[in-house]
């Protein structure tokens, strides 16, 4: 019986290391993604309309109005 038991603890061991390191790695996959796409400096289009963001382009919003000079 108490090797039998044994088992069972090295076996639930084994899973939770196991799950630590696929937590660990999507974690430091994403942390790495997030982080490469921030640091890359933006694209733009060649009428200056539009800039790409790592997976689309998007339109550069119209700057405000001035206001009214009295």
């Amino acid at each position: 019986m108490i090797g039998l038991h044994f088992a069972y603890l090295v076996i639930l061991l084994l899973f939770v290391v196991a799950a630590a390191v696929v937590v660990a790695v999507v974690l430091l996959t994403v942390n790495h993604s997030s982080r490469s796409l921030a640091s890359r400096p933006s694209v733009l289009s060649p009428d200056g309309r539009w800039w790409w963001d790592g997976r689309e382009w998007k339109p550069i919003p119209e700057p405000p109005p001035s206001p009214p000079s009295t």
